[in-house]
């Protein structure tokens, strides 16, 4: 439930409050676990408590850090294969049909098809702190 997830816990009590999913369904071992930079979002007059993060499937995330909602996000690598783009009311990656890693035991033989998957496994930032 929680692989490629910023996850928010009570420091108190250890309980999970929320978390937010940047690659459901993990394919291409974009385990984003990279920091989160904390800061004050402003738009149209309000401001939110946020925190951003640039995930190793090529998105940039800005999310509310009191519930997880997710703000905006948008790619900042040079070339996505495996999503068109993310909901912009929910965050998920839309994804390309074709741009998933095949099953290998769905196939013939003993691999899967061959997927070209852009950024790479290394992905669109690693563990360098921003």
């Amino acid at each position: 439930l929680f692989s490629s997830s910023r996850v928010a816990i009570d420091p108190d009590d250890g309980s999970i409050k929320w978390h937010f999913q940047t690659t459901p369904h993990d394919g291409w071992d974009y385990d984003g676990v990279n920091e989160l930079i904390s800061f004050d979002y402003k738009e149209k007059g309000k401001t939110v408590k946020a925190a951003a993060t640039a995930d190793r499937n090529g998105f940039f995330y800005v999310l509310n850090r009191e519930n997880g909602d997710f703000i905006r996000g948008f790619p900042f690598v040079d070339k996505i294969t495996w999503a068109e783009g993310l909901d912009p009311k929910t965050g998920r990656p839309i994804f390309k049909d074709g741009g998933r890693p095949g099953d290998p035991s769905a196939m013939e033989g003993s691999k899967g098809e061959v997927v070209v998957a852009q950024p790479a496994f290394l992905g669109g930032k690693n563990w360098m702190p921003m």
